[in-house]
């Protein structure tokens, strides 16, 4: 130890050494004093430690105090998700999916693609605000119906009775309860068919006297119940002619386009144009039911003829159930909606015979409606004629008809379906000098073709790139050639399973199943 250096007083406090000297202590009186003790480092070290853990703790404060700074600042910046934000695909999902589970209790639906659709819910949304307005108007206002006819409820007898060779459908109605052995007696039938005939009877007096002015020698001793049936039927059908003749006033003077023009325009969605006739009963199934009715009541004589064809006339105000309609509609509609900057994307035409709407149409016509129709990519087409219309009335009616589907039938077309019951051979002229689509599906119902027009309609994958996704062919008649040829050329367009020949008529029906 230096000299004259001693320690006075020593004290220990905790990690803490206070050393008192005898007098001051200098630099060189620094070697004495190390003191090179184990316990002595250890607490050195801890000392350390505990520094260390505190300036940790020190800077975590800090960081603390800093983020909650942060979060002060910005909060005012953050919202909350509002559904808005989401991509306006996820928009019509979320529209899709509330159209269907909301509550239906009020039985307000909209009808379409054989889908049931919550009016209510529907237009809750569009009263929300701009985008989901857009997004919902998809569910409601997408599509535009027209019907030529009016529907015709119990009218339709009296409109089908005109129409249908009466004694082909009993002989074909009681050879069917011949086969099924239903539960009328003979005689119950016997009276039902009486009637009817009856009834026919009654029609034929009223169109001969419409055709000509007065009754035929065949029909000049009737009775006086047949004349007052026949004066019923007359006031009935002046009505109608009356109806009828607003109605070509309305189309002529074009008060009725406008009004579906500006109806379309105020639909953004509306992308399809449906015209039918359709709504009026089917014959067979009125004819059959106005039968079946009068077996039931043997002792009314004049049941089946009141019930059917005079009350209806008499009781009710008629409504047009004619076959015909607007010479010219299905050219002027189109061209209508086109004029009010509305592009078409699907037109559904379904009408009882083409015949009733001749469609005569210049060069320069057929060039202005294939420009309406040029972003059409969904055309359907179902149609069926009378069978007692005579082949050379149909193919002159139908040559003009031709030129329209044509027009209509655009480049652009993915899903192509023609059904056309009782189609003359006449009907692949469609496939003839013109730009043929390229659809993704196609569905061609009930068309006598042959087998090198069938190929001109689906194309080969050298003329198109795009691969058709399915095809069915129901009841075709196939000409021309043989089934196994037209599987050949299914084969090397589709692309899916969801395809397939239903009913094939006509051809060989040697068909390899193993060629799928």
């Amino acid at each position: 130890m230096t000299q004259g250096l001693e320690f006075e007083q020593i004290n220990i406090t905790g990690n803490r050494l206070n050393c008192q000297f005898s007098r001051p202590v200098g630099p060189e009186d620094i070697p004495a004093l190390v003191i090179d003790s184990p316990s002595f480092r250890v607490s050195e070290t801890h000392n350390e430690v505990l520094r260390v853990t505190e300036r940790t703790q020190g800077h975590k404060a800090h960081r603390d105090k800093a983020c909650g700074w942060h979060a002060d600042a910005s909060r005012p910046k953050i919202r909350s998700l509002n559904i808005l934000d989401l991509p306006y695909e996820l928009l019509l999902d979320i529209c899709e999916y509330v159209a269907w589970v909301s509550d239906n209790s009020d039985g307000c639906y909209w009808l379409y693609k054989d889908l049931f659709n919550d009016v209510k819910s529907i237009k809750s949304l569009r009263l929300t605000c701009h985008r989901l307005c857009h997004a919902s108007s998809r569910h409601l206002l997408h599509v535009l119906d027209y019907y030529s006819a009016a529907i015709a409820g119990s009218l339709g007898l009296f409109s089908s009775l005109a129409g249908v060779t009466l004694d082909r459908q009993l002989d074909e109605l009681d050879r069917r309860f011949q086969e099924s052995g239903v539960s009328y007696s003979q005689e119950q039938i016997d009276v039902g068919f009486g009637r009817a005939e009856n009834a026919a009877d009654v029609w034929n007096i009223f169109a001969e006297d419409l055709e000509h002015g007065s009754l035929q020698s065949d029909y000049a001793s009737i009775s006086p119940e047949a004349e007052r049936n026949i004066a019923a039927i007359k006031r009935g059908h002046a009505l109608y002619i009356d109806l009828y003749s607003k109605q070509e006033l309305v189309m002529r003077n074009g008060a009725f386009l406008r009004a579906i023009a500006d109806a379309i325009a105020r639909m953004p969605t509306a992308v399809r144009l449906s015209v039918t006739d359709s709504g009026v009963p089917d014959k067979k199934s009125v004819l059959y039911k106005g039968i079946l009715d009068c077996m039931w009541d043997p002792y009314n004589p004049d049941a089946y003829l009141e019930e059917e064809v005079i009350k209806p006339w008499t009781l009710n105000e008629p409504r047009d159930v004619a076959q015909e309609a607007p010479t010219d509609l299905l050219y002027r509609l189109p061209l209508a909606i086109s004029a009010a900057s509305i592009s078409l994307t699907a037109i559904d035409i379904d009408i009882t015979s083409p015949i009733s709407f001749p469609c005569n149409l210049t060069e320069d016509q057929m060039r202005a409606l294939e420009t309406a129709c040029q972003r059409v990519k969904t055309f359907k087409f179902h149609t069926e004629i009378s069978e007692a219309m005579d082949d050379t009335s149909y193919d002159h009616g139908m040559a003009g008809f031709y030129k329209f589907l044509s027009a209509c039938m655009a480049e652009r077309i993915e899903d192509l379906e023609l059904k056309f019951q009782r189609s003359p051979v006449s009907w692949p002229w469609l496939f003839v000098d013109r730009s043929r689509p390229a659809p993704g599906a196609v569905k061609l119902d009930s068309i006598p073709i042959h087998l090198h027009r069938l190929r001109d309609c689906l194309g080969s994958n050298e003329t198109y790139r795009v691969p058709i996704l399915h095809i069915i062919l129901a009841k075709l008649q196939l000409m021309g050639g043989n089934w196994a040829g037209a599987l050949d050329v299914m084969h090397k367009r589709i692309v899916s399973g969801l395809s397939g020949v239903e009913h094939p008529r006509g051809g060989e029906m040697e068909i390899n199943i193993s060629r799928g």
